[in-house]
Formats: C-alpha cells, sequence, structure tokens
C-alpha cells in the first residue's frame, strides 16, 4: 500500500497536519473527514481522494 502514497500526497497531509477546522482545533485532532472541511476543488482534498481510490481499487 506504500507504493499508493506519493510525494504530492505527503505534502498535502504534511500541509493539514496544523489546518484549523470551523470550531478552531486542529484537523489532526478532529474527527471531520477532509471532503467535510476542504472545498472540493482544493488540491489537498484531490489528492486524498485518488489515493483512497486506489486503495479501494486494490481491495
Amino acid at each position: 500500500m506504500t507504493d499508493f502514497i506519493t510525494d504530492k500526497l505527503s505534502d498535502a497531509l504534511d500541509e493539514l497536519e496544523n489546518y484549523h477546522t470551523f470550531d478552531g482545533e486542529f484537523w489532526k485532532y478532529s474527527r471531520l473527514r477532509a471532503e467535510e472541511l476542504l472545498p472540493a476543488d482544493d488540491w489537498r482534498l484531490q489528492e486524498i481522494l485518488k489515493f483512497r481510490k486506489k486503495v479501494s481499487e486494490e481491495k
């Protein structure tokens, strides 16, 4: 599964680590999914969704 982890995905997750949610807490401590927080056209969300798709196709 580590083959699916790209540099771009790593960059997206690194950026989101300290991203603040609507209530001011950090996303990494939140139960919000990325799609609940980020706009549909956000590059970070797109990378996460690509990863999820690859993993689900592999199952």
